[in-house]
């Protein structure tokens, strides 16, 4: 295998591969990446339907200044930038996070001019989501399993309830 720089420019993905020398843009709709079970190391990378590298290990993935990435921080990337539509991020609120558990709270707030959420749950615990002003409960709502994300594309307000020890790991990006 090589060693290939994986990273996003504007609503582009870009891979650079050490061995053929071969730069790829993708838009970033168009990559998908994934691995077959949770504790694989190692990654399969598809950028539109001409380009893939097939178990690539995270030990040869490097961001575009030639640093390895962490795990985490590679799968913080790809699950954050690729397959969907990218739109730029509000500044006033790119970003929120659960800041306790075992109650209902809000996530973001019903924003009329946004296209949508997307949420990351980097944590190894389930959280359940609803949408407008009633609390979120374990029975009744959208599931996000453990270290999973979702786009949803929804105007109104979200409420997530989750087990102890997610604070600051279930993590919501409005795009307008």
């Amino acid at each position: 295998m090589a060693n290939i720089k994986f990273f996003r420019k504007g609503n582009y993905v870009v891979i650079e591969d050490s061995v053929t020398g071969l730069y790829h843009e993708e838009h970033a709709s168009n990559v998908y990446v994934k691995k077959k079970l949770a504790a694989d190391t190692s990654y399969y990378i598809t950028l539109g339907t001409q380009v893939q590298y097939n178990v690539q290990p995270i030990a040869e993935i490097q961001d575009e200044a030639g640093v390895v990435y962490s795990q985490a921080a590679f799968e913080r990337l790809y699950q954050e930038c690729t397959g969907q539509e990218l739109t730029d991020v509000s500044t006033a609120s790119s970003k929120a996070s659960v800041t306790a558990s075992n109650a209902s709270q809000q996530l973001v707030a019903a924003n009329p001019d946004r296209k949508g959420v997307w949420i990351s749950n980097l944590s190894d615990k389930k959280a359940y989501i609803s949408f407008g002003s009633g609390d979120a409960t374990e029975a009744d709502d959208s599931l996000i399993i453990a270290d999973a994300s979702a786009y949803i594309a929804t105007t109104e307000e979200i409420r997530v309830i989750a087990e102890s020890g997610v604070a600051g790991k279930i993590v919501a990006r409005e795009l307008l």
